[in-house]
């Protein structure tokens, strides 16, 4: 099972491509219209994607939910043990 940060890690490997394409059609001055169309759609996925990266950190307590080892038992006053 891929992890959430493991998702991320992989696309933002794949988009990687994307953006250093554009950046050098761009400084070339063969930018199409599509192409920076594409790209602004690449930008706002991985803009998305890390927006709930984040989200997954804050209200994680610092930890993606699927990097928890489930082997590992609760910490005393967590959700194994009554309060």
């Amino acid at each position: 099972m891929t992890t959430h940060a493991g998702k991320l890690a992989i696309v933002l490997a794949h988009e990687q491509w994307e953006l250093e394409q554009a950046s050098y059609d761009i400084a070339a001055g063969r930018a199409t219209a599509k192409g920076c169309a594409e790209t602004a759609g690449v930008l706002e996925r991985l803009a998305r994607e890390l927006r709930d990266y984040a989200a997954t950190l804050s209200f994680g307590g610092g930890q993606p939910p699927t990097t928890v080892d489930p082997d590992e038992p609760d910490e005393p006053g967590g959700r194994g043990e009554p309060e």
